[in-house]
């Protein structure tokens, strides 16, 4: 792989697991996949052309963000939270 003037465009994928302790002893579980896509040197590829960058723990802190927020609106959706 070329990271010179070529460039290239890397993907780290996250599979993430939340489980909450529900009233009554109920355990609510969801699983959630997400990535970070890196891209290194000249090189532009679609959908990330528009994309603008951010420090790697900025980007895993996004997705820590969006997937809880995910899970939330999951649990209202089934009526967990009123």
């Amino acid at each position: 792989m070329s990271l010179g003037l070529i460039g290239a465009s890397l993907a780290d994928y996250y599979e993430i697991r939340i489980t909450l302790d529900g009233k009554n002893g109920s355990f609510y579980n969801k699983n959630y996949s997400h990535a970070i896509y890196t891209q290194a040197g000249n090189t532009v590829s679609k959908p990330l052309e528009e994309s603008k960058p951010i420090s790697p723990q900025d980007a895993f802190d996004k997705i820590i963000e969006q997937v809880i927020i995910q899970f939330i609106k999951d649990m209202q959706s089934q009526g967990v939270f009123i």
